[in-house]
């Protein structure tokens, strides 16, 4: 992606992100120039990373929640997943925009599926983009990353998942228990309110609590969950 002679952007709180007509859907645009991408995601990252955690950003879109963390607080360990290859220059741009150097960016979609590799259908909305395990006239094929080695490996801190319903197999089945910070949109328009509802429990089970108020859920809902130390 050549921005030598630089895209417009916006600022989104401290952050820099560019508007890239390629990329972005007219909805999207419009959060972006009106302030309410990723707004919740934002205002919980602002308050839970702090300096020297290890952040995991699932899902990293455009690159907006992980340049929030990387301006939040200093010496943070950032890794970023997206799945989408076609954000991954987008990405990219946001961070050198912002004048982030130190971050790691890896490809993949996260899931249990045991194959080494899925088909990402891809929508208006790169927002939207998701597994399927059918025929889909708009899909990509993508490598696999197992959530369990992934979640092993970097053992984050503050754990920020959009991963559109896939954080579903990942709160079931997943050692949580360096996380301090999660931050996850949740989907109950794929699984159903009471799966939505049932993860939630389990969170709270394994000693989280939720700093956000809960909401009867029938749309994708953002929640932010806190470990208090000890």
């Amino acid at each position: 992606m050549d921005d030598t002679t630089g895209p417009e952007t916006v600022k989104l709180g401290p952050v820099r992100v560019p508007i890239l007509p390629s990329l972005v859907s007219p909805m999207i645009e419009k959060g972006l120039r009106k302030g309410w991408y990723e707004f919740e995601e934002r205002r919980a990252i602002a308050s839970a990373v702090r300096k020297g955690d290890r952040v995991l950003d699932l899902g990293g879109g455009i690159g907006v929640c992980a340049a929030t963390a990387a301006l939040t607080a200093q010496d943070i360990r950032l890794t970023i997943v997206e799945a989408n290859p076609a954000l991954h220059d987008a990405i990219r741009l946001t961070m050198r925009l912002n004048g982030i150097a130190d971050y790691e960016l890896l490809s993949g979609a996260v899931s249990l599926t045991s194959a080494r590799t899925t088909r990402l259908e891809l929508g208006e909305h790169y927002w939207a983009a998701r597994e399927v395990y059918g025929p889909s006239d708009n899909s990509v094929e993508v490598p696999i990353l197992p959530p369990g080695p992934l979640l092993e490996r970097v053992r984050p801190d503050v754990l920020v998942c959009d991963i559109e319903g896939n954080e579903r197999g990942l709160i079931e089945t997943c050692d949580l228990s360096s996380v301090r910070c999660f931050i996850v949109e949740l989907h109950p328009d794929i699984y159903g309110g009471g799966t939505s509802e049932a993860l939630d429990a389990k969170l709270l089970r394994d000693g989280f609590r939720r700093v956000t108020e809960w909401a009867a859920p029938s749309s994708p809902q953002v929640q932010h969950y806190h470990r208090d130390a000890g």
